[in-house]
């Protein structure tokens, strides 16, 4: 990632877990955004932000998560996806 330059950085989100470890690993000035792969909320946020305390990461800026994006599961293909 540090190597690479990378500015944005993509993932699928799950627990929160991994987005949590690439914005707490993530190369100054760049972005992580998290797509979720279930419908969530700002609970979500909440956990997220609660991971990278837990990790002694207190800097929660640099990444969004996007709630919207989500298409209502693992494998699924709706036809706004399909088109």
């Amino acid at each position: 990632m540090r190597e690479q330059g990378a500015d944005l950085l993509l993932t699928a989100v799950g627990s929160g877990g991994t987005l949590a470890g690439l914005v707490a690993a993530k190369p100054e000035g760049s972005r992580v955004l998290g797509v979720p792969v279930l419908k969530c909320g700002p609970e979500m946020v909440s956990r997220i932000n609660a991971l990278l305390l837990r990790a002694g990461y207190a800097d929660s800026s640099g990444w969004e998560l996007l709630e919207d994006a989500h298409r209502g599961g693992y494998a699924r293909l709706d036809a706004e996806l399909a088109a």
